[in-house]
């Protein structure tokens, strides 16, 4: 609104424009001096010496549209310094002038960049399907079939990648730093909070290696020293940059699980907010259940993103034959059931397989981590277990118990709506990493060994919560098993 005019007088609340005098002479002064926009419609009116008003109008007495930004709606900014709407009912359709009937649908008039973060987060939330149905519809067509055999018949006799430490070469940081995981984790945003520096796992430094000359270099290295022995053929030195191990392995340790862990897969399977430029020198693996790996192609886009199972050996075999790190969500399924917005409830005491496994390990750092907004990101469903809908507690106990994981009854908002559906709302999901906890070489560790770090695990997740929680607003944290 032009503010060029002198002498304005501007009405704040619902005033009626009846009251007003509204004669011909009056309102051609009011629109030589300015238009006024009021509800997204131009109207001038003027006072009795002709001077503009401006009227901030609308249902509630406010002004629909922008001169810059974002205007302010019933006290409170509309969408995020960043451009980010609130999508509980308020939103980027009247902060632009849609009207408080079309809150619950996304206007069409939405900037590309954020339809491409939309369509990110659609890709990922819906890969089992995508890929899936892809394999099936594959199956339709003949030309495929030879293709199809082999992969079959590697994936279900020989390829146990994801569960015996070699998906530390099935990651591809190709697929990692995607522009797609830009517009996933520019989506709510989530945002890497650091509060200490871990040192690096790798440094790159220029060493000497051995090689033979081609064709030499593909045979077997049994051949190749045969005919080096007997000086057919000569091996030769030179001098590359290699990742050379001179720190720690860490273990993270990631809270609260949410409904799917968008967070932490947007933080540490990609690069999109920046991992790998804020710890540098640490090749993290995020882990999930072995089931996932079952389904075909979808099983193989998991590993590509350096997403691998979370069972005890692979695990195992990880860290210690090459040196990886893992980052765990500890509270798994249990906790997947608390999901509440607004709270901040973990599974925590009665975990401590990974204790256990870093201290058997040893040269492990464990390192808790936070999510701060990860819970808030769905409404969820809670059916009481003594209610009418008990029923569906036990299903999902049965489920849990059978197969590892289980559903909560969520819901957020969809492509085209903001009211309903089963894409997340966008809402800032701040990962704050704390300090380091030096775990020592113990190959067969006591129970007392295992709960005295496991407290300081705990404790220092406390400290971290409770360091940050006013900054992000958060309520209190609650370990309730």
């Amino acid at each position: 609104m032009s503010s060029g005019a002198s002498d304005k007088e501007e009405v704040s609340g619902s005033s009626s424009l009846s009251s007003m005098t509204t004669s011909p002479e009056l309102k051609a002064a009011g629109k030589d001096i300015g238009d006024v926009l009021v509800n997204g419609h131009s109207n001038g009116y003027g006072d009795k010496d002709g001077n503009a008003i401006k009227v901030n109008g609308g249902s509630a007495g406010h002004v629909q549209g922008h001169a810059q930004g974002h205007e302010q709606e019933n006290g409170q900014l509309n969408g995020q310094g960043n451009g980010h709407e609130q999508e509980n009912g308020q939103g980027y359709s009247q902060a632009h002038g849609y009207g408080n009937d079309d809150k619950t649908f996304a206007p069409l008039l939405i900037p590309l960049e954020r339809r491409l973060q939309t369509l990110a987060l659609v890709w990922h939330t819906c890969t089992i399907p995508i890929l899936t149905s892809f394999f099936f519809l594959s199956l339709a067509i003949p030309q495929f079939w030879p293709l199809i055999t082999i992969y079959l018949l590697f994936y279900f006799f020989w390829d146990e990648t994801a569960s015996n430490g070699e998906a530390f070469y099935r990651r591809s940081d190709y697929m990692r730093n995607l522009r797609l995981w830009k517009y996933y984790v520019d989506y709510f945003p989530i945002k890497i909070h650091k509060t200490c520096d871990l040192e690096p796992t790798f440094t790159e430094q220029e060493v000497d290696v051995l090689f033979y000359k081609f064709p030499f270099n593909y045979l077997p290295k049994f051949i190749t020293n045969i005919l080096n022995n007997l000086r057919i053929i000569k091996v030769h030195t030179k001098t590359i940059k290699k990742d050379v191990k001179t720190g720690p392995r860490y273990i993270f340790g990631y809270h609260p699980h949410g409904v799917i862990s968008l967070g932490i897969t947007g933080a540490v399977a990609s690069n999109g907010a920046g991992f790998e430029k804020m710890f540098p020198g640490i090749k993290v693996f995020l882990l999930t259940l072995a089931n996932q790996f079952k389904l075909p192609i979808h099983r193989d886009y998991l590993l590509s993103l350096g997403i691998s199972s979370v069972s005890k050996h692979n695990v195992m075999e990880l860290i210690r034959n090459h040196d990886a790190s893992v980052c765990i969500v500890v509270g798994g399924a249990s906790e997947s059931l608390l999901s509440v917005p607004g709270r901040n409830d973990i599974v925590l005491n009665k975990r401590k397989g990974f204790i256990k496994i870093a201290l058997e390990l040893g040269d492990v750092v464990l390192v808790p981590i936070y999510g701060f907004g990860e819970t808030d990101i769905y409404e969820v469903f809670q059916p009481e277990p003594d209610g009418k809908l008990q029923i569906l507690v036990k299903f999902q106990l049965w489920l849990k118990k059978h197969s590892g994981f289980t559903v909560p009854f969520f819901h957020a908002r969809g492509i085209f709506n903001y009211d309903f559906g089963l894409l997340p709302y966008r809402k800032n999901i701040d990962i704050v990493f704390g300090r380091g906890i030096k775990v020592p070489f113990r190959p067969s560790p006591t129970i007392d060994e295992i709960n005295h770090y496991h407290g300081l695990y705990v404790n220092e997740l406390k400290r971290l919560f409770d360091a940050n929680r006013e900054r992000f607003g958060a309520g209190e944290l609650r370990i309730v098993s």
